[in-house]
């Protein structure tokens, strides 16, 4: 059921990544800013994972990377330490962004309380919202960035990467994996991170 409060914030956090200069080509090859991209993305697999989803993670669908281009990964140090403190900036920059929007919309306390475990990815093990993010994610990961990492990295740290990523994912996720359009070197990079891993889904 749409409410009010959700439609506008939802509104203002497209509004808010519609800014995005990089963008992304659509199947019909017109433009779309990468974060308005993501966030359609997101929600298309929240819905795949969640045929109902609340309208907590409609809301966070939208702005787990609100105006994430605006901490830049090159502002921290190289390496492991340097990319956790950019993740956590990131965390926190999304949290403050969507709760400002909420707060601006009326958005219920108990909603606002949801929304901001979500972006932060608080409680995995126990919360089923944070792990449905977790999920859909990962797979949009597979379907918008993977070819970008697959040129960049190479092969044993793109593996690591998807590893990682694997790991976090719940069984349906997994399992709908199989179903992300991909090219032929990207599905190639996975098929490669997960052979000899015990999920046996992709």
């Amino acid at each position: 059921m749409s409410e009010e409060w959700l439609d506008d914030a939802i509104a203002r956090a497209d509004a808010a990544n519609a800014s995005d200069s990089r963008t992304v080509e659509l199947p019909d090859g017109s433009p779309r800013p990468f974060e308005l991209a993501y966030a359609d993305r997101l929600e298309h697999w929240i819905r795949r994972l969640v045929p109902e989803p609340s309208a907590a993670l409609r809301f966070a669908a939208r702005a787990q990377h609100l105006r994430r281009w605006e901490i830049p990964r090159a502002r921290f140090d190289a390496g492991r330490a340097g990319y956790h403190a950019w993740r956590r900036a990131l965390q926190s920059h999304h949290a403050v962004l969507a709760l400002e929007i909420l707060d601006a919309v009326g958005c219920p306390p108990d909603t606002r309380a949801r929304v901001e475990a979500i972006v932060r990815k608080r409680d995995r093990e126990s919360n089923p919202d944070v792990q449905t993010m977790q999920d859909a994610l990962g797979l949009t990961t597979l379907e918008l960035q993977l070819d970008e990492l697959v040129v960049r990295l190479d092969p044993a740290k793109i593996r690591d990467v998807l590893r990682r990523t694997i790991a976090k994912m719940s069984t349906k996720a997994l399992g709908l994996a199989g179903s992300v359009p991909m090219s032929p070197r990207a599905a190639a990079a996975l098929d490669d991170a997960v052979r000899g891993e015990p999920s046996g889904h992709l």
